[in-house]
């Protein structure tokens, strides 16, 4: 068996080389064809499989455009596809097909995989140096959101769209949800006892399912304990809200304690679960109670906001105008207190989604306790009520967190709220 597999292994990595060398030589083949769409203004993005990445960044190159921070390029949306060489060649590799069928309303979406073939050799050409195929073409759009370059990161474009554009809802947002769908939505909606005229709040906390095993080893450090939204669900239901939680068919079903809650509904346990109903119900809730993870992305994308617990790396913070973050607190066994944020920033803990440095480092991560995300709620629902009363020294806190944030980092130009309780609580941190 063992030589059949060593057998196999070989013969897909001459293929793959292969493969390589045919993508070489139609890159130089097809150059002049390549050459005349950049001179016709031609574009290509390209985003990750991850649901945070394939919302947040094509949403930023387009307000990047609007800003004029770059040209208004006639723009193609490339999808992921799975290899040629593979179990489904050339099937679309994307976290969510609704969501890649929406995005035409902004771009030219490549989603026939004949198409994409076709395609691929003429908008990845030239193929230079890099075995990556995509990354170094003059075609596609260059600017890496997440590289830590002062002026052109996430942070700072959002920042400055809504300084220019300071409006933040659902009529102002990059996508809309179709009529039709909407009315497909809505019919599920009242199979759940949802009417119209009701309102409903989305939660989600990662956990152990969606992802493989190494998940878990690498960023389990993300996963949150969905019980500790027991008093802020509790909170959304005392005041009319439905509560419906988010996720993979894989997550554990809700506990008891969280079941018996009025209004609650388990999603991923339903029959109704499907990429499109992922999309429409963080484009038509309220709001999004949720945690480290790039689904609390999916909302803004709509112009509805976000309640974000157990916040880690703290480097990444919440992107948009209306959004509350909370973060998980560092306690290090070698100082044997809780770390400041300004101590955190210092080090890489600051950036890494990685459990092992937090491991190395000898630093035990808190979650957000059952109050602090009750009370960051709380403030979400008075504030979407017009009725959140703001202290005299709440602006300043607010500041002096913002201000701890060295101009290197990622969130240095946040627009999001830092929860008011918790400032309150850990003052004495920053």
């Amino acid at each position: 068996m063992g030589r059949i597999g060593n057998r196999y292994s070989k013969t897909l990595c001459i293929a793959r080389a292969t493969l390589h060398i045919l993508a070489v030589f139609c890159s130089i083949l097809f150059f002049p064809i390549s050459w005349l769409l950049k001179l016709l203004g031609i574009r290509v993005f390209v985003s990750g499989t991850a649901i945070g990445h394939f919302t947040i960044e094509p949403e930023t190159y387009l307000k990047e455009q609007r800003l004029g921070r770059i040209p208004k390029y006639k723009s193609i949306l490339f999808p992921p596809f799975k290899p040629v060489i593979s179990r489904h060649p050339w099937k679309l590799n994307t976290c969510n097909d609704y969501l890649t069928h929406l995005w035409k309303q902004r771009f030219w979406v490549i989603t026939n995989p004949l198409i994409a073939f076709l395609l691929y050799p003429i908008l990845g050409g030239p193929y230079l140096k890099k075995p990556l195929f995509f990354r170094k073409h003059w075609l596609f759009h260059q600017n890496q959101y997440w590289e830590l370059k002062a002026g052109n990161r996430l942070f700072d474009i959002q920042a400055e769209y809504y300084k220019k554009f300071p409006t933040f809802s659902p009529a102002e947002s990059m996508l809309k949800i179709p009529t039709a769908d909407e009315e497909k939505g809505r019919k599920v909606l009242s199979q759940w006892g949802i009417g119209k005229e009701d309102w409903f709040v989305c939660f989600y906390a990662r956990e152990p399912g969606f992802y493989d095993f190494r998940d878990a080893q690498v960023q389990g450090l993300r996963y949150a304990d969905i019980d500790t939204y027991h008093l802020a669900l509790q909170e959304i239901s005392q005041r009319g809200g439905w509560c419906i939680r988010m996720g993979s068919p894989n997550t554990k079903p809700l506990s008891t304690k969280l079941s018996q809650i009025p209004r609650i509904i388990d999603y991923p346990h339903t029959e109704f679960v499907s990429p499109f109903m992922d999309v429409f119900l963080s484009a038509k809730c309220r709001f999004f109670l949720g945690g480290a993870s790039g689904i609390t992305l999916l909302p803004g994308l709509f112009g509805n906001p976000s309640v974000v617990a157990n916040l880690v790396p703290v480097n990444v913070l919440p992107p948009y105008p209306n959004d509350i973050g909370i973060l998980k607190l560092h306690y290090s066994q070698k100082k044997k207190r809780l770390l400041t944020f300004p101590e955190i920033y210092k080090t890489r803990l600051g950036m890494s989604h990685e459990n092992r440095d937090f491991e190395k480092a000898q630093i035990d991560l808190i979650d957000n306790t059952d109050e602090e995300i009750h009370e960051a709620v709380k403030e979400m629902l008075d504030r979407l009520e017009n009725r959140f009363i703001e202290s005299d020294h709440h602006p300043q806190l607010q500041k002096r967190f913002m201000d701890r944030i060295p101009s290197e980092a990622w969130s240095k130009n946040c627009c999001a709220r830092i929860g008011a309780h918790f400032l309150n609580k850990y003052a004495d941190l920053f």
